[in-house]
């Protein structure tokens, strides 16, 4: 046996023959441990010698509709894409995202989160090959036109790159992974089972509102079984525990072919992301414990939770032992103390589509939503705020794309800037609470929005608050409104009727400008109105001006092609330049 041993050695040793590994050795004099170590080094001498990686040239994108999947084998981990609040490592294409999985060789889970240890890890494979084809779909308004920057479909949503340690230290058992490439989704009604075999629990998926682990498909998301091998409950929500394990099988093969349907409005119309049925509900991932110590931990594994237990490394740490400002992550949310004692949200701790905000943390109240906290967030669809919330910052949840509907509490006092701006799905907004205004740009591009109730406190309604809300058809003023800004209300092309309350002192600029369904507009006091206020209200038909307003600004009434009749009742309002042009159908044209 040993002579054959020496035999493969010496062969490693002609093949490595420019390597550093000396031919002059006398290997007929080591004994068997020294002769296994040497083959050892040599295999893997060999193989690094063969493992040369040439770049593959990425194709150009032809437009915006198809784009290539990058090389990203030899790349260190932390060199490419980024880390998103969600916690998701994404890379940008075009106007869509695609979702890095890591896959070490030992199963350990690489937290995306962690700069440091992400530069530990070079890519060693990817089951998208370079130059795979991603096509998209763009979503589109009410008149058929395409948001140039609101993707509807992609055909691959996601990537599973292996990658192994710079340094060669293997902390765990040896896992095999195959790279399995997932076809791509012909269209929205399909969808191919991925492969989680050899893949950390943690690595994939998102814990729900409900307490199940799922993973999203499409528009769809399945619900993930764990069967561990040594008998043990896997807590979703015990993130901790969850990365202790390693998937070994699936009871769905991947590339297996998921089939969607989706609801149905009265009038037949599909709706575009409510799954009536799936062919896949749910999927078993049998899974190994991991036998080694994460870094990161302090020397034990955490333990599992067990009958009125929980996890230590679970556990909030005590307030005492934290400073006011520290970012620490409960559930679904991160936050922070602050001054006064209480609790700020700050982000969430994975992108995912349901959300719960609690009413308090380590006993103490969560009373604010800071500034960018859910920002980006696109996974977002469902946020239930337990908390009896105060601010909601500015952009606090800006780009939300994906969520439906929000009910404000009614301790909110103050909305800032941008809050809920381009959360294209946004249809339904429930305001208990009672802020003074709402705020610049506050509702901006909120497409889907069909009609908002604004409570008696608001007294200001910001420049371009409610800006391009195509689809809104109500806006009731119940408070004293002192002013409306400029461009509150452009482009709101499916209003129909506003009644502006006689508190009112003046409409700026543009603020109901192309809105072409208004039809009807009633103004009970001395409301000034600013150039180009109701320009391009199409279906406008009569107007009146108390005597009250001192101007009507110009271009204020221009092309509003069906008005035919104007009301003055004051004979000293001053009229703009061009404030009726183009109004064909009016009779008396005041001057």
């Amino acid at each position: 046996m040993k002579k054959l041993i020496i035999a493969l050695l010496v062969c490693l040793l002609i093949a490595c023959a420019a390597s550093s590994l000396a031919l002059d050795i006398d290997v007929a004099a080591l004994t068997d441990a020294e002769l296994e170590e040497l083959i050892r080094e040599a295999t893997a001498e060999r193989s690094s010698r063969q493992s040369v990686h040439v770049p593959m040239m990425v194709n150009q994108s032809p437009d915006k509709y198809t784009w290539y999947i990058q090389d990203y084998v030899g790349r260190n981990a932390a060199g490419f894409g980024y880390t998103s609040l969600g916690g998701d490592r994404l890379d940008k294409y075009g106007a869509g995202y695609l979702q890095f999985v890591f896959v070490t060789e030992d199963g350990m889970y690489l937290d995306i989160g962690d700069e440091s240890m992400l530069r530990q890890y070079i890519v060693t494979g990817q089951n998208l090959a370079p130059n795979t084809e991603i096509k998209y779909i763009f979503s589109k308004d009410s008149q058929g036109n395409e948001y140039s920057n609101l993707v509807d479909f992609q055909s691959l949503s996601q990537i599973d790159l292996t990658v192994r340690r710079i340094d060669g230290i293997r902390c765990g058992d040896p896992i095999v992974f195959e790279l399995i490439p997932v076809h791509p989704a012909p269209d929205k009604y399909t969808c191919y089972i991925r492969n989680y075999v050899g893949k950390n629990v943690l690595s994939f998926g998102y814990t729900s509102l409900g307490g199940d682990r799922r993973d999203e498909y499409g528009q769809a998301n399945i619900k993930l079984n764990f069967v561990a091998d040594d008998g043990a409950y896997l807590d979703p929500e015990n993130e901790e525990l969850l990365k202790q394990y390693v998937v070994t099988a699936q009871d769905i093969a991947p590339n297996s072919e998921m089939r969607l349907t989706y609801l149905k409005d009265s009038q037949g119309n599909e709706y575009s992301n409510l799954i009536d049925n799936q062919t896949y509900e749910s999927i078993t991932l049998y899974v190994h414990k991991l036998k080694f110590v994460y870094p990161e931990t302090t020397g034990a594994v955490p333990e599992t939770e067990t009958e009125g237990t929980r996890s230590t490394a679970e556990a909030a740490p005590a307030a005492s032992a934290v400073a006011d400002g520290v970012v620490m992550s409960y559930r679904d949310v991160q936050y922070r103390h602050t001054g006064d004692g209480r609790i700020e949200i700050v982000g969430y701790t994975k992108a995912q589509s349901s959300i719960t905000i609690p009413s308090q943390i380590e006993g103490k109240d969560v009373i604010r939503i800071a500034e960018g906290a859910f920002e980006n967030c696109t996974a977002l669809k469902s946020l239930l705020i337990w908390a009896d919330i105060e601010t909601i910052g500015a952009s606090a949840f800006k780009g939300c794309t994906g969520l439906k509907e929000i009910s404000i509490p009614g301790e909110t006092t103050f909305i800032g800037e941008s809050a809920f701006e381009d959360c294209f799905s946004l249809k339904t907004v429930i305001m208990w609470g009672d802020p003074t205004s709402i705020e610049k740009n506050t509702f901006k591009n909120c497409s889907r929005l069909t009609d908002i109730s604004l409570s008696s406190s608001v007294t200001t309604i910001g420049e371009s608050a409610f800006e391009n809300c195509t689809n809104m058809r109500d806006v009731i003023i119940w408070g004293d409104i002192t002013r409306i800004e400029k461009n509150a209300f452009k482009n709101c092309s499916s209003l129909d009727e506003v009644s502006i309350p006689s508190s009112c002192r003046v409409i700026e600029e543009a603020a109901f400008q192309g809105c072409t369904d208004l039809d009807t507009l009633i103004l009970w006091g001395d409301t000034n109105i600013g150039n180009y206020a109701f320009q391009g209200c199409a279906c406008l038909e009569e107007v009146s001006i108390s005597s009250g307003t001192a101007y009507i600004g110009d271009y204020a009434f221009e092309s509003c092609v069906s008005l035919e009749n104007v009301t003055m009742w004051g004979h000293s309002t001053r009229i703009g330049r061009n404030a009726f042009a183009n109004c064909p159908k009016l009779k008396n044209v005041p001057q």
